[in-house]
């Protein structure tokens, strides 16, 4: 799955299907947002499903980069489509596995030179990242792990 959206000090999304008929199954679902709770405060590692309004979120996710600014940091989770569900480990330093991530490409247009999001679910969106942006990185794999039990599935 392509790490399509990075943007330093802010964010990394990802959350497209490279498999074509799995990302045309799920194109056009949504997920309803959380039931608010108490406020989570975001911090560098805290991973939230992307969203623009109520209601609205999909398959994308995204995870807070290292650097985020404070005012960003409060900023996220105001909306209830943010409420952090995870966090990745080690990525809180400077150099942690998010600082290695490719970011040259920017934010998705307007704002930068990244890929377009909407055109990575055409039929043919991965040929499109593969052709245009090629120093993307990929996740290949991904662990549920529990702090107790280790490793749930790997099945991802």
């Amino acid at each position: 799955m392509a790490l399509s959206r990075v943007v330093p000090e802010f964010l990394v999304q990802f959350g497209i299907a490279r498999d074509v008929d799995l990302r045309s199954e799920w194109s056009d679902s949504t997920f309803h947002d959380d039931v608010p709770t108490e406020y989570l405060k975001f911090e560098p590692g805290y991973v939230s499903f992307a969203g623009n309004g109520p209601d609205s979120r999909t398959t994308e996710i995204f995870i807070v980069m290292p650097g985020t600014g404070q005012e960003q940091l409060d900023y996220l989770g105001e909306n209830s489509w943010e409420t952090p569900f995870a966090v990745v480990q080690g990525s809180d330093s400077d150099d942690g596995v998010l600082t290695r991530i490719y970011s040259g490409y920017g934010d998705m247009p307007p704002e930068g030179k990244g890929p377009d999001s909407a055109r990575i679910y055409d039929i043919d969106g991965y040929d499109y990242l593969a052709e245009n942006f090629p120093n993307l990185d990929y996740i290949e794999r991904c662990y549920i792990v529990d702090e107790e039990a280790g490793v749930v599935s790997d099945e991802f």
